[in-house]
């Protein structure tokens, strides 16, 4: 994988590998309750690093956006 040498592409790359590692995680978690595997995929993979879990999809194009978190 390149790394990107400006900060808009590095910051969208990266947006794009935790929107796949946090679909993957739900899926695998629980497929009937997902309500309860998107809190628990959301606390391990996207607050245990500082950041603070905005709006999500992973229909077609998976996609995260970020808030500013406070800590």
């Amino acid at each position: 994988m390149k790394i990107p040498k400006s900060k808009r592409l590095l910051k969208k790359q990266a947006e794009n590998i935790m929107a796949e590692k946090l679909c993957r995680c739900i899926k695998k978690v629980d497929i009937h309750n997902e309500a309860k595997s998107i809190g628990v995929c959301t606390k391990t993979i996207i607050n245990n690093k500082g950041y603070t879990r905005g709006k999500f999809t992973c229909k077609k194009n998976r996609t995260i956006k970020f808030r500013r978190s406070n800590k």
